[in-house]
């Protein structure tokens, strides 16, 4: 891959070169984000167990994500990205974690309710919202229990978030103010926590039927 691909108007190519190019040095800009993935996790216990679960972690990066659940007792965790070198990262980390690259718009290598939990963490404000629903329902075909995104919430963002994302060019703005929706087109119960930082936790529980 090259430069071109970062003006290509395929976002999940672009996204591809832009994670490919960062991945040497993604978990140093990443050091201070490993604490707020913690927290996230802790605030998540209260209202999904983790012990004994299943899990498919979706845009997995190097795993920092992934492997708290792995912490807490989940028995599988299976990661999938579209970065070769990110996993390549991930795959020397945590060598007891299953990493896979994969497209999630299409997620027909994983039967429907694979997984007790599909989660993905810093990944949904990046595709348009088409995209975003496409990965969405795949997301939720492939869950047993719940699915589950830590991402921004509502509140405006930092300034040097707000130029990291622009960079990326991400489409962060779209998914602050219709995210929600997006959940709850699904007909399951949605739970939105919010956390420190403008960060949430968006639970999608498929055990609770609305509408």
């Amino acid at each position: 891959m090259g430069i071109r691909d970062y003006f290509s108007k395929d976002g999940f190519r672009r996204e591809e070169f832009v994670f490919n190019t960062i991945a040497p040095v993604y978990d140093l800009i990443t050091m201070f984000a490993t604490m707020k993935y913690r927290k996230a996790i802790n605030q998540l216990r209260r209202h999904l167990p983790i012990g004994g679960a299943s899990v498919l972690d979706v845009g997995s990066g190097t795993g920092k994500w992934a492997v708290l659940f792995k912490q807490l007792g989940a028995t599988r965790v299976v990661g999938i990205d579209l970065s070769d070198k990110m996993l390549s990262r991930a795959r020397v980390s945590y060598p007891d974690i299953e990493f896979y690259k994969l497209n999630a718009v299409n997620m027909s290598m994983f039967e429907d309710n694979s997984f007790d939990i599909v989660t993905a963490s810093f990944v949904l404000h990046g595709p348009d919202r088409y995209n975003r629903n496409r990965i969405l329902g795949e997301m939720v075909r492939v869950a047993r229990v719940a699915v589950v995104v830590h991402d921004f919430d509502s509140r405006p963002l930092p300034f040097f978030s707000r130029l990291v994302e622009d960079i990326e060019r991400s489409h962060y703005r779209d998914f602050q103010s219709t995210f929600m929706d997006d959940l709850r087109q699904f007909g399951y119960g949605v739970r939105k926590v919010e956390l420190r930082s403008h960060l949430a936790l968006y639970i999608l529980n498929k055990r609770m039927r609305v509408g």
